[in-house]
């Protein structure tokens, strides 16, 4: 059977920008994945609840700041790369060599299934899907309010008390979820930009660690106060009037500063205004596209960090689907798996989708 390469850290850094922007400009960590990474068992998690492997999967929480690290662009993985001299330098470098899908064969005759089966094939080589992984990334800004305390909703998705993670256990999906930090928020975008380039580029570099366990099938999403805000505003600097209505003033006022003062470059609206939830997701974004492994997206933090790569290069979310319809989807050339909306906004849904995903491949083979 095979297993989980390891299971993430659970040291949580008690100052995570300073630290960051430390590690940012001497760190040298890999992301490669270990030799044992489809072999040995991984070692235990304090917050770490289940059984290990695919069919018991995993559902772990990290409390780990992002460290800095790089890709270069590798059509069969992406390997590590000392960090450039400009933080994104390397990935717009991995931008500039993204690998090609594979043929798509002739779709069988089932009905709208047919597509997303094609979808998979022609990322994995064939209709299957054995290893799917979901992963949350949770954020926090200050000056937003939470309705529910974000520290909770870690605590219930590690128990398994989660509709999410209830939801993983039975499809069978490994579920981790990455704690940036939510004791730390980032500053209160509508005054000052979220992050530096250094941190920004790191935290994308440790959002690419979603792919250190192999799955062939990534879904993504992020959470936490502030992170809807964040990532409307996000959608406003970069897609204007055709971005999906903002829900708060600040979010209005947050993207008009930073498109004055970030010159209409992608990454730099990003660092202005994506949290670190923002900001590990396009990281693993692109980690999936050089990995040529299909990622479903789910939620408003994660359509904003497909808009940020649509931005930079649509080509760059050509692997991407959305697991329900969102309003800038079809704005960034993003197609939905299904037409779905079953109005669960916790992840729980997404996860849904992955039993017709599936169903299709099944049908499809």
């Amino acid at each position: 059977m095979a297993r989980f390469s390891r299971t993430a850290r659970a040291t949580r850094q008690v100052s995570v920008s300073r630290e960051t922007e430390n590690r940012a400009t001497s760190g040298k960590e890999s992301l490669r994945p270990s030799p044992s990474s489809t072999g040995g068992a991984p070692p235990p998690s304090s917050a770490a609840a289940g059984r290990r492997g695919w069919s018991s999967p995993i559902c772990a929480v990290s409390r780990a700041a992002p460290q800095a690290r790089a890709f270069r662009a590798d059509p069969a993985r992406a390997k590590p790369n000392p960090m450039s001299q400009q933080p994104f330098d390397d990935i717009r470098a991995l931008l500039a060599d993204l690998p090609a899908p594979g043929p798509t064969a002739p779709a069988a005759e089932i009905g709208p299934l047919a597509s997303v089966a094609a979808w998979i094939a022609a990322w994995r080589g064939r209709p299957e899907v054995h290893r799917p992984i979901f992963a949350l990334y949770a954020g926090a800004h200050r000056g937003a309010e939470a309705d529910v305390d974000p520290r909770e909703q870690l605590e219930a998705i590690a128990a398994e008390q989660a509709p999410v993670a209830r939801a993983a256990r039975h499809l069978g999906a490994g579920l981790d979820v990455f704690d940036l930090a939510i004791d730390q928020p980032v500053p209160d975008i509508a005054a000052s930009p979220a992050m530096s380039e250094r941190e920004c580029a790191a935290t994308m570099a440790f959002g690419m660690e979603a792919l250190a366990k192999q799955p062939d099938l990534l879904i993504l999403g992020g959470f936490g106060p502030g992170a809807r805000a964040s990532a409307e505003a996000l959608m406003l600097a970069l897609l204007g009037e055709a971005a999906p209505a903002v829900s708060c003033a600040r979010a209005a006022a947050a993207g008009e500063r930073a498109t004055s003062q970030a010159g209409g470059d992608p990454l730099e609206l990003l660092r202005q205004l994506g949290g670190r939830e923002t900001a590990a997701l396009t990281g693993a974004i692109l980690a999936g596209r050089t990995q040529r492994t299909p990622v479903l997206l789910d939620g408003a933090p994660a359509m904003a960090a497909a808009a940020v790569l649509a931005a930079l290069d649509r080509d760059a979310i050509a692997h991407c689907r959305a697991a329900r319809p969102h309003p800038a989807a079809q704005t960034i050339g993003l197609a939905p798996a299904f037409e779905l909306e079953l109005g669960l906004d916790d992840g729980a849904g997404a996860l849904a989708t992955l039993g017709l995903i599936r169903l299709a491949c099944a049908l499809a083979d």
